[in-house]
């Protein structure tokens, strides 16, 4: 079975000229990469188009005539996107595809003299298979919909991003609603004939009452049978919007789902403050209930986990759970593979210890033989002492964490390196491993990346009321605490929160179960979705003060942004 998540998406989004594929040219162009329903590379570059933009492109898009004629040659930007198209099994995806495709179809052809042929995959196509018809199907209203937000409005990477968190939407849906898990499957279902499934007079009248009282806010949905046993649960950023989608006449296009509403004795719900607390509500739901209905997450799967002990002279190793031993453990990773891969660089780079039997210093032990080859300081012979060996672990951490001359960046040296000699299948895999790592060790400051030291307050503009904040406190990577706050809400009352989360419970690391585990892959990723929108505060090594007035200053410039209509969905 050749399943659509083991595709390579290549979402596409160009900036032009005008809209003639062969007399005008490409100003901008983005792409963003997904595998396995994560982003794993992206690229954006302007390109100079030799021609005059018209005025009212330069109006929409913000790239001028000057801007565009100081660009990069089209050559030289298209030598490099061709390359991201090299691995097996890849898709074209923009939305309205047609329209991006022939004009990187040709521009490929004019400037590198290569031919250009991919599947294509669009968005727009999908949203209308997928989709209420009563719903804008362009990228500003698919993105509102779905919660996305978009921080370059109008140029190509905003765009091209926003696609992406699109495509992962309406491949869940295919997928859950539709019983669609093969690429060739979903190729042909972007261009089928609509099939509309009628929901009776019946079945509305049955749910009718309870649907006038579906509430506004975010939280998660149950459709019952008779006996009360979850057939299927959803989550919502608004429960009234998502639920009553069920319901419209005509507007159910999947038979699955038509089955699954004509089944359901009752609905019911829970409302959570935010949209993060019904994902991890729902995720938690699905596990416990094994819905029929739900595809996807039915079990917690282990996870497997970095580890540098709490010893002496401290070890790196690989483990698949927490121990309450105070170690720092980093992830959870997807890839047992991937961890090997850390450790393995950190041995060739690191002296720390490889064995893993207490020692005890001592001049009379015999150094073993990575310590003849430079891999290891020897503290069983006492060959360093402990505030040296300190030092080679402070290094081990900083080489963990996203930032400086770490881990990521030598990945993404010897990603380049592969891509240049042409080794466009190692090249991909290091990608991978980037993409995994950008999600669990990027930091937007210099702290560590330990599951310890996640502690953090995160202020987007809210998910389900307009002008209002939500606010989110994060401790040793749960979440603790979440408040939406309304524009001039004053933020006194809530300063409390963060007291009692980051100074007064100061409880040892917990032994998280599979489920905790859970919660911290899934607030990773939605951390990591967010870090261009959002204004995060590091909490370690601060005072209370300090927290609350950069809290008070965040609050003011993202109200700021939201007043001014830069920090909205695009429209």
């Amino acid at each position: 079975m050749n399943s659509f998540w083991d595709a390579t998406f290549v979402v596409v989004d160009v900036e032009t000229t005008g809209s003639d594929t062969f007399r005008n040219r490409i100003t901008e162009i983005a792409l963003v990469v997904i595998q396995q329903g994560e982003i794993i590379d992206e690229f954006s570059s302007l390109v100079n188009p030799h021609q005059f933009i018209p005025t009212f492109i330069q109006n929409m898009t913000g790239i001028t005539t000057e801007m565009a004629h100081k660009a990069p040659e089209p050559k030289e930007v298209f030598a490099q996107a061709i390359k991201y198209f090299n691995h097996p099994n890849t898709i074209f995806v923009a939305h309205n595809v047609r329209f991006d495709y022939n004009f990187v179809v040709e521009s490929f052809r004019r400037e590198l003299g290569e031919p250009f042929e991919k599947p294509q995959l669009c968005t727009l196509k999908l949203a209308k298979k997928l989709l209420s018809k009563d719903l804008k199907k362009n990228v500003g209203s698919l993105a509102n919909f779905f919660n996305i937000p978009i921080t370059n409005r109008h140029r190509a990477f905003g765009d091209a991003e926003a696609t992406a968190y699109i495509l992962f939407e309406l491949l869940e849906r295919a997928e859950s609603e539709h019983n669609i898990h093969e690429l060739d499957d979903l190729l042909k279902f972007q261009n089928k004939q609509n099939n509309n499934f009628k929901t009776t007079n019946d079945v509305i009248q049955k749910h009718e009452a309870n649907l006038k009282k579906l509430p506004e806010e975010p939280g998660v949905y149950y459709f019952r049978n008779a006996n009360g046993v979850p057939l299927y649960i959803g989550k919502a950023k608004s429960l009234r919007d998502r639920v009553r989608t069920y319901f419209q006449q005509g507007e159910v296009t999947s038979k699955k789902i038509a089955e699954l509403v004509s089944n359901a004795e009752f609905i019911d719900w829970q409302v959570t403050n935010t949209e993060l607390e019904a994902l991890l509500l729902e995720s938690k739901e699905i596990k416990k209930y094994f819905p029929p209905y739900n595809v996807q997450q039915k079990r917690y799967k282990s996870y497997p986990l970095l580890k540098i002990t709490n010893e002496e002279f401290p070890r790196i190793e690989k483990c698949f759970h927490f121990d309450d031993d105070g170690a720092e453990y980093y992830g959870p990773f997807k890839s047992r593979y991937l961890v090997e891969e850390i450790i393995d660089a950190i041995d060739k780079q690191f002296k720390l210890r490889k064995c893993v039997e207490p020692i005890v210093p001592n001049k009379k032990n015999e150094p073993c033989i990575y310590y003849q080859i430079k891999r290891c300081d020897a503290p069983c012979a006492d060959l360093t002492t402990k505030e040296e060996y300190a030092k080679e672990l402070a290094q081990v951490r900083y080489y963990l964490s996203g930032f400086g001359n770490g881990l990521i960046n030598q990945l993404e040296m010897k990603m380049q390196d592969f891509a240049a000699k042409l080794d466009f299948e190692k090249a991909a895999m290091i990608r991978d491993q980037i993409s995994e790592l950008n999600s669990i060790l990027s930091r937007k400051s210099d702290v560590s990346t330990s599951v310890a030291d996640n502690n953090l307050i995160l202020i987007v503009q809210s998910s389900a009321h307009e002008k209002m904040l939500d606010i989110f406190c994060i401790k040793a990577g749960k979440l603790k605490k979440s408040l939406t706050i309304g524009k001039k809400q004053s933020l006194h009352n809530i300063y409390s929160f963060f007291y009692q989360i980051y100074f007064l419970n100061d409880e040892e690391m917990e032994n998280y179960t599979l489920e905790d585990i859970d919660e911290l892959r899934i607030i990773n990723s939605w951390l990591y979705k967010h870090k261009n929108t959002g204004k995060y505060i590091y909490t370690d090594n601060k005072s209370h003060q300090t927290i609350c007035s950069e809290v008070e200053s965040a609050v003011k410039s993202i109200n700021s942004y939201i007043s001014n209509d830069n920090y909205s969905y695009k429209q």
